[in-house]
């Protein structure tokens, strides 16, 4: 396997975990007699940045693949679709199980399971308000700053006698603007990268 593929390998990887993580979360919300419909619909509800990067990540690799197809070279990704890559998830398939099911029934049926749900649903709220709050920041700071002024720094990025301190404090100032040219700075930089495990 080569380096790009382990790469995209070593994503998918950190994904799932990040998905089963929020499964974990989530469980107690999910209604009576959920469906694996259920799972995708509360994971999104209560999870909508990471299921957005679920499919913004297809969209990248399949145009990465689509790219490659048309210099007549071997497709390297074949991303599965958002919905495809959640229910092949073993954490999905796990939540579908007979023994998941009774689990589920058992939490339901807990004395304190109101205060339980309001606790995480307070709790998602609340880091989804703090993300839409970021985002609405940077792309304020976008429109508030001269678009050269970011051509400049991602311009700085690439010269040869910068230091890996220097190359993160610049990193670091371009995180607090959003638009598509940065987006696509920092997924070269990201592709660029060298694996480190």
């Amino acid at each position: 396997m080569g380096k790009t593929k382990r790469k995209y390998h070593g994503e998918s990887i950190k994904i799932s975990k990040n998905i089963t993580k929020a499964l974990r979360n989530i469980f107690i919300l999910l209604p009576k007699n959920y469906s694996k419909q259920d799972i995708l619909k509360k994971y999104k509800q209560y999870y909508p940045y990471e299921w957005q990067i679920l499919i913004e990540r297809q969209r990248v690799y399949q145009e990465k693949d689509e790219f490659l197809a048309r210099k007549n070279k071997q497709k390297r990704y074949y991303p599965e679709t958002p919905e495809s890559f959640f229910f092949s998830q073993q954490k999905v398939k796990h939540m579908l199980s007979k023994g998941a099911r009774q689990k589920h029934t058992r939490l339901l049926n807990e004395l304190n399971i109101k205060e339980n749900k309001q606790k995480i649903i307070i709790k998602r709220k609340n880091a989804i308000k703090k993300k839409d709050e970021k985002i609405k920041t940077a792309k304020l700071n976008s429109q508030n700053v001269a678009p050269s002024y970011l051509d400049k720094l991602m311009e700085a990025y690439h010269k040869n006698k910068l230091s890996a301190e220097e190359k993160l404090i610049i990193l670091d100032e371009l995180t607090r603007f959003d638009n598509e040219k940065i987006t696509t700075f920092f997924r070269k930089i990201n592709d660029s990268e060298k694996i480190i495990h």
